[in-house]
């Protein structure tokens, strides 16, 4: 009996050794495991700007000198169920959206103190994260065009449509209006600003809430006739009437960005719509001839008089991971990324606008897009940011492209 308690006596002290043994290994490797920076579509020099700034700074704030390592995320998979699969991942940086949305709930939450260097409009865009830069959807006018609108301003889409029909009849382009109608971010920028300056925010906030609850909506056949995308239908009919009046080029939503480069080129485009990270792309020698401003109002009667500008805002969304030293390190460099200097950084190299009211900014790009973000009731989302699912996100662009 002896012999027998001794044995289990042995027995039970291996086991519980053993688990020792086994909880000291996942706690160490947990802990030396190098906490996971991911980008979620975003755009290449976007990624890169914000991988230098996080390199630089983490010599700073790096307590225990952590190494970090950086993953572009699938971006034909939903966020949330790569943010759910990975456990390292310690700062997601995308575009503010629905997908964003989805993870914040988990994240880590700012002092609200950090976001005292923003305008009003930018301090509330996401629950949880924090902006660090802006984009922004523009019109780029030809400027032989531009100096026969009064004052050198454009005022309205009316005055748009009017200098367009001039320019029509002076054959002197080849293409009056276009974009790169074939890239899903820009028709979403381009028809979500077209909706917001007929109807206002209201009216595509509206439009943006449905999509996302019915994000397989195109699956209906004549999904456009459904009363809540009334006002897209609209706009979308309004396109088709500017397209067949020749003041749109016939393909413009099949255009790729190369072919929106070569009619700027050739000076043979007078209006082209675009973000500020495509006009970055764009040589000076060719973009000094156009200038640039924000979607003209083309307000509708019975429709408010604010703007709510589209402005896509990259986002920097922080949780902590089973390193927490690390995790708490790699919050601790993303707030620096809205100090004046960072900014001034940030938006150098990434070719975007700074979200602190009083940063530097390289250029009157720059300046005009946190300018234009400042002044707006608050930043406006445009409709293609509602999609969780990126599969029917690309689905429902390829049904509005066949519409169109």
């Amino acid at each position: 009996m002896k012999f027998k308690k001794k044995h289990l006596f042995i027995l039970l002290f291996c086991i519980i050794l053993l688990f020792l043994l086994i909880f000291s290994v996942v706690f160490a490797v947990s802990k030396n495991t190098s906490p996971i920076i991911a980008f979620y579509d975003l755009e290449t020099n976007i990624i890169e700007a914000i991988k230098t700034s996080f390199d630089e700074k983490s010599v700073l704030f790096s307590e225990e000198k952590q190494k970090y390592k950086y993953l572009i995320l699938d971006s034909e998979l939903p966020l949330k169920s790569q943010l759910d699969d990975n456990k390292h991942i310690a700062v997601v940086f995308s575009y503010n959206g629905a997908s964003q949305d989805s993870i914040s709930k988990a994240a880590s939450k700012f002092d609200s103190k950090i976001f005292g260097i923003m305008p009003s409009s930018m301090r509330n865009v996401s629950n949880n994260s924090l902006p660090i830069l802006l984009n922004h959807l523009e019109m780029d006018v030809y400027n032989k065009v531009f100096v026969k609108f009064e004052k050198n301003e454009i005022a309205s889409l009316s005055k748009v449509f009017d200098a367009g029909n001039r320019e029509a009849a002076s054959g002197n382009f080849n293409s009056i209006m276009t974009l790169n109608g074939q890239n899903d971010k820009i028709l979403s920028y381009f028809l979500s600003g077209y909706i917001e300056s007929r109807y206002g925010i209201e009216e595509l906030n509206k439009i943006t809430d449905f999509l996302s609850e019915n994000q397989r909506i195109y699956e209906k056949q004549d999904f456009l006739e459904i009363p809540e995308l009334e006002k897209l239908k609209v706009v979308c009919d309004e396109m088709l009437a500017l397209k067949k009046a020749g003041l749109f080029h016939s393909a413009w939503d099949e255009m790729s960005f190369d072919d929106i480069k070569n009619f700027m080129e050739s000076k043979k485009a007078a209006f082209v719509f675009m973000d500020l990270y495509s006009h970055r792309q764009i040589s000076y020698g060719i973009i000094k001839h156009y200038s640039e401003t924000f979607f003209p109002s083309g307000r509708l009667a019975n429709f408010g008089t604010g703007r709510s500008l589209i402005v896509p805002t990259v986002m920097a969304t922080c949780f902590e991971t089973p390193n927490k030293v690390a995790s708490a390190d790699c919050k601790k460099i993303v707030e620096t990324f809205v100090s004046l200097e960072e900014q001034r950084i940030l938006a150098r190299n990434s070719g975007l606008a700074p979200v602190a009211s009083s940063a530097d900014t390289q250029d009157k790009q720059a300046y005009n897009v946190r300018l234009w973000g400042a002044s707006s009731d608050y930043l406006g989302l445009d409709f293609g940011s509602g999609f969780t699912d990126p599969v029917a996100k690309k689905e429902f662009f390829a049904a509005l492209r066949s519409y169109l």
